[in-house]
């Protein structure tokens, strides 16, 4: 991420994503690397920083794990918001860009 806090590159650690399910096996690999896919995203849309809780949480262990199984690791109501009015943006600037 920039100064302004606009990134356009995330990163996902597979093995580490492996390792962390095989420590606590409460959900697959592949389930989780679509909830890391969806922080790092996030990150992209809402800019730096993690949250105490919710899906921005800095790091996962067995609840994170157990709440990402029963569906309800979530983004926090203002972070819904706040990506929400930054794809707006992005589609309202290439709606008026288009030819």
């Amino acid at each position: 991420m920039d100064n302004a806090g606009a990134g356009f590159m995330a990163d996902a650690y597979c093995g580490a994503i492996r390792d962390l399910t095989a420590q606590f096996p409460l959900t697959t690999s592949s389930q989780l690397l679509g909830y890391v896919i969806t922080h790092e995203l996030g990150h992209l849309l809402i800019g730096a920083g993690h949250r105490h809780s919710g899906i921005m949480r800095a790091s996962y262990g067995k609840a994170e794990l157990d709440a990402l199984n029963h569906r309800s690791l979530r983004f926090l109501g203002w972070e819904r918001e706040t990506i929400l009015r930054h794809l707006q943006a992005r589609r309202s600037v290439t709606a008026n860009t288009r030819p």
